[in-house]
């Protein structure tokens, strides 16, 4: 016996004015829809860049120590 998955909501509207052709896909509605949702994910990067800010700002990088200078030291025996 297998288990049944539930059925996953179908998402349909109504459209306002019929189309001759059948398409029911309305374009200013659609890019409505598309404008909300760059101004939520706009609004969604501004929220998450603060945060990120405001959490370096209260815990700031320890300032590295100076690096030492190596100089090179080459010995030069005189043939003696």
């Amino acid at each position: 016996m297998t288990a049944q998955r539930p059925l996953p909501d179908l998402k349909y509207r109504n459209p306002y004015q019929a189309s001759l052709d059948g398409n029911t896909v309305e374009m200013p509605v659609e890019q409505a829809g598309l404008s909300e949702n760059s101004v939520r994910y706009q609004a969604s990067l501004g929220f998450i860049n603060g945060t990120i800010a405001s959490m370096t700002l209260a815990h700031p990088r320890p300032v590295a120590a100076p690096k030492e200078k190596h100089v090179s030291v080459q010995c030069i025996t005189h043939g003696r």
